[in-house]
């Protein structure tokens, strides 16, 4: 699984709420548009983080 963090839109301006979700390793490609989280796939996730600069930011 690949640990990621996801905001709408992919605005990574601060303030701007970010969720983090799990993916399978194999569905994680980046393309043009980086990568889409299809919640009906993905499952959020709230648990241990393995980025070490992650807080549960929240704005």
């Amino acid at each position: 699984m690949t640990e990621v963090i996801a905001t709408i839109g992919g605005k990574r301006e601060e303030g701007v709420e970010q969720r983090r979700f799990l993916v399978p390793s194999d569905d994680y490609a980046v393309g043009r548009f980086g990568f889409v989280i299809d919640e009906t796939k993905h499952a959020a996730y709230d648990g241990p983080s393995s980025f070490p600069s992650w807080r549960g930011r929240v704005p």
